[in-house]
This record gives structure tokens, C-alpha cells and sequence, in this order.
């Protein structure tokens, strides 16, 4: 049984959706076509690098 607070995420149910909706009009991908897809293609699936300052410098160093 859900709960009455239970409210799904909007992103997570969008996500959801459209996979659903890749499966039923593609199919599934195989692994092997992911694996070897051109490096373009794994560039786009990678988050950028962060623009904002480290909170931690490493390494770090045990106080004495």
C-alpha cells in the first residue's frame, strides 16, 4: 500500500516513460552495440567536468 505523502519524483517518472517508450519502438540494445559504439557516442553518456572549487584539497593529512 502507497502512502498519502507519496509524491514521485517528476524527473524519475519522466524517465521512466521515455525508456519505456525507447523499448516498445527500438527494442532492447544489446551490450555488444553499446560497447561498440564510436568514442563520440560514451563522450555524450559522461557528465562534464565541475566548474566549481574543491571543498577538500587531497591528500588529506591526519592532524598530529
Amino acid at each position: 500500500m502507497i502512502a498519502a505523502d507519496y509524491a514521485p519524483s517528476i524527473w524519475r517518472v519522466q524517465k521512466t516513460v521515455i525508456m519505456v517508450l525507447r523499448i516498445a519502438i527500438l527494442g532492447h540494445i544489446a551490450l555488444n552495440t553499446v560497447l561498440a559504439a564510436p568514442t563520440r557516442f560514451h563522450r555524450l553518456l559522461a557528465e562534464p567536468p565541475r566548474k566549481r572549487k574543491l571543498q577538500i584539497k587531497y591528500p588529506l593529512r591526519a592532524l598530529s
